[in-house]
């Protein structure tokens, strides 16, 4: 009795939590359960709360952008299931919901929510060359980027109950591809790392057309994700080149994309400090995802405009195993966020940093 009331209550805060539209919590209660069922009873129970959420109308759209986010990893694992003995250990029911997880997955159907097409144009210069100076003035070659980013739009973004954060398009992401764009050599041909990548998938299709052969973009948000991974496919990629996964720093091994002891030669990261608690959780995974001889650049607003940001700083001083430099961002940069779709995002006042 005492297990089938804690059942209940459980399917009671999963339902609740999907009708708010909390996908960060339907991803690593519902999504993750069904990942790492390990025994039948495990895999069963996931399978029963993902049918209770497909059933319920208002919980179902939140269900279905936390599957969609992870489709790869979710098609892989139901697919074992479908060819192993576990499904025909499987309740009729939870075989049936099976199905549908695998249909609605390869159909990727989904209500359309409003949606911004904004176009965005980045070009590499040697002002942000210069923020690293362990680099030539220049290499002397222009390139840029030119791309249709989807992105929510306002009227349906203030609807939405929970953060916005990762769904808006910050400043630092433009200026962080901008940089990346200056100093190709830094990512020809090294697999990149990207933390918090939000919504839009600028900064990795940067390093992409800079030499990386593979970019795993990554954010906590799971609804952030799927917008990536979206938009990684519209600009033209394909998985084998930049791929969007959830990835949470104080559960890394959980994130099938990262395996265990994987490590990347490139970490980058734009506005990934804003709470007092971020600048522990952000040191240990850069710890324990930055390969020996790795670099990780990260554009980030100053302390003043920022909580956390000074904790950071003071954490990165004093790690034994990182070397840092931490440069301003020229006005010449920031200025150059003026009549863009960031700028409503950025004050004249505001200023930023490099970190590398």
């Amino acid at each position: 009795p005492d297990a089938s009331r804690a059942t209940r209550r459980r399917s009671a805060a999963l339902t609740m939590a999907a009708q708010r539209g909390d996908l960060d919590f339907v991803h690593s209660e519902v999504v993750q359960d069904l990942l790492s069922s390990a025994s039948l009873p495990r895999l069963e129970a996931a399978l029963v709360h993902i049918q209770e959420l497909l059933d319920d109308s208002g919980a179902r759209r939140s269900l279905e952008t936390a599957l969609l986010a992870a489709r790869t990893t979710l098609q892989r694992r139901l697919f074992q299931v479908m060819g192993g003995s576990e499904i025909a250990e499987l309740s009729e029911a939870s075989q049936g919901t099976v199905d549908l997880v695998l249909e609605f997955l390869s159909s990727g159907s989904q209500e359309n929510r409003k949606r911004a097409s904004v176009s965005v144009q980045v070009a590499s210069s040697s002002v942000a060359r210069a923020l690293l100076p362990f680099l030539p003035a220049t290499d002397g070659e222009q390139r840029s980027i030119n791309v249709d980013v989807n992105i929510w739009d306002a009227r349906s973004l203030a609807a939405r109950k929970c953060s916005k954060v990762p769904l808006l398009f910050w400043p630092c992401s433009r200026m962080l591809a901008e940089l990346v764009l200056s100093a190709p050599e830094l990512f020809d041909g090294k697999s990149v790392l990207e933390l918090g990548c939000g919504c839009h998938g600028l900064v990795a299709f940067a390093a992409s057309q800079v030499g990386a052969p593979f970019v795993l973009a990554t954010d906590l948000c799971a609804e952030a994700v799927f917008d990536t991974a979206a938009n990684l496919s519209g600009y033209g990629l394909a998985e084998s080149q930049a791929l969007a996964c959830v990835l949470d720093w104080e559960r890394i091994d959980d994130c099938d994309h990262v395996l265990l002891d994987m490590q990347f030669p490139v970490i980058v990261g734009s506005e990934l400090i804003h709470d007092s608690d971020m600048p522990d959780m952000l040191m240990a995974a850069l710890v324990r995802l930055l390969a020996p001889g790795g670099r990780a650049i990260i554009m980030q607003a100053d302390a003043r405009f920022r909580y956390g940001v000074e904790e950071f700083q003071s954490r990165l001083r004093s790690e034994p195993r990182f070397g840092v430099e931490i440069v301003p961002v020229p006005a010449e940069m920031v200025d150059r966020l003026s009549g863009t779709n960031s700028e409503d995002l950025h004050s004249e006042v505001m200023t930023y940093s490099l970190y590398s």
